[in-house]
């Protein structure tokens, strides 16, 4: 046996009725609660609804404000892959500068390295 719907009327939207097929007269419905439809319901609901929709744009239009620029999104993102042209390190790139304020704190020894390898990339043609 199988639970069918019931079609009877629709002034009772919260509940649904259920018979079992091919013995609808024999046994009794059975009932199946169903939460309120959302559009139905109080003012205090609209209002509620209404505040929600506003905090969704508010949410929308405060990401907008916050969107982050070329260098944030470079510095988080870029491989930071450094060039080296005829031995001689490029340092105008975008991931170059990256790189570089991304390791500002210690400079010294990165600069102190890519200078060696300068050297050595020069000293073999490279």
């Amino acid at each position: 046996m199988a639970l069918v719907p019931i079609n009877e009327s629709r002034s009772q939207q919260s509940v649904a009725n259920f018979a079992f097929q091919g013995s609808e007269q024999a046994q009794p419905k059975h009932q199946l609660a169903l939460p309120a439809p959302k559009n139905q319901g109080t003012q205090q609901d609209a209002e509620a609804q209404n505040a929600d929709g506003l905090d969704d744009v508010k949410a929308i239009a405060n990401t907008n404000t916050q969107a982050r620029g070329y260098n944030e999104l470079m510095d988080e993102y870029s491989l930071h892959q450094l060039m080296f042209r005829k031995g001689k390190l490029i340092d105008q790139t975008p991931e170059f500068i990256s790189f570089r304020r991304n390791n500002i704190e210690k400079w010294g020894p990165v600069s102190f390295i890519l200078m060696n390898f300068e050297k050595l990339f020069t000293d073999f043609n490279v």
